[in-house]
């Protein structure tokens, strides 16, 4: 099947889990990225800046095997494993990810973490010409918590991103702390809220460590004309410092300032 540029194929059993191959997201987006703003409620332009661990699926994984588990009341895992495919270098442009979560009641919580080699450097490899970064190593963790009580929904993600051998750069490191909410006020209206504190270090070749931060803040309102159709409108501001520049995910590109704000209002149809 094919879904947001994902095509795959697998087998499923009510008591083993699933198994799928194909060009698939990672365990990050998988486990993770549903508790965040942009994963959830919020959609592109929530995102951590550069989508720097990658919960807005910037990339899908080509070459994949994919294990999904059952679930255990209310705890599943799984894992992925994307293929290089370059004869005498089979580590290089190979991917593989792990995750699990725990949905039950009010609580949802979820671990993941993923490693890519060399991504984006050879065509056919897990990760093709759409890689967010170049560099020999990309380690991603991440985590996060979401809790709901009456019609308040509060969550927290944090993640971290690890560079090393980005050409000029040493190493890219990046911290993401964010803070979400969001508000049923009606069966039809919801307002939703988020907050993001990113920090990035690179360690640049011959020049020592440059450092810099992101805030970015956003805010939506939501309201269903039909359970196929709703009209939304939402803004996002971002300021940086340091090496860090103002460049919201989706835009056209980084601002020639400091800061940058971006505002949509749209109606959606879903088919």
């Amino acid at each position: 099947m094919q879904i947001n540029s994902q095509a795959y194929v697998g087998l499923s059993s009510n008591a083993a889990g699933t198994i799928t191959l194909g060009r698939q997201y990672d365990s990050m987006v998988d486990y993770v990225g549903p508790l965040t703003a942009n994963g959830s409620w919020g959609g592109t332009f929530f995102s951590h800046p550069l989508d720097n661990d990658n919960t807005n699926n910037s990339f899908r994984i080509n070459n994949s095997v994919k294990y999904t588990s059952v679930n255990y009341g209310g705890f599943n895992f799984g894992g992925l494993y994307g293929f290089s495919n370059q004869p005498g270098s089979q580590k290089n442009n190979r991917a593989w990810s792990l995750g699990a979560s725990y949905d039950n009641g009010p609580l949802k919580a979820a671990v993941a973490y993923l490693h890519l080699n060399r991504p984006g450097t050879t065509a056919y490899g897990a990760v093709s010409d759409d890689a967010t970064f170049a560099a020999g190593r990309q380690r991603v963790a991440g985590a996060g918590l979401n809790y709901t009580f009456g019609m308040v929904t509060l969550g927290g993600v944090f993640t971290y991103t690890n560079l090393n051998d980005t050409g000029a750069l040493s190493s890219l490191i990046f911290t993401n702390y964010e803070v979400n909410a969001k508000f049923a006020l009606t069966p039809a209206l919801s307002l939703g809220a988020m907050y993001d504190y990113t920090h990035v270090r690179a360690g640049v070749q011959s020049a020592g460590v440059w450092k810099g931060h992101w805030n970015q803040f956003g805010v939506m309102a939501d309201y269903a004309l039909s359970k196929r159709t709703d009209v939304y409108g939402q803004m996002v501001y971002q300021q940086g410092q340091g090496i860090a520049l103002a460049d919201i995910a989706g835009t056209s590109g980084p601002s020639s300032n400091d800061h940058q704000v971006v505002t949509r209002v749209g109606i959606r149809h879903k088919f």
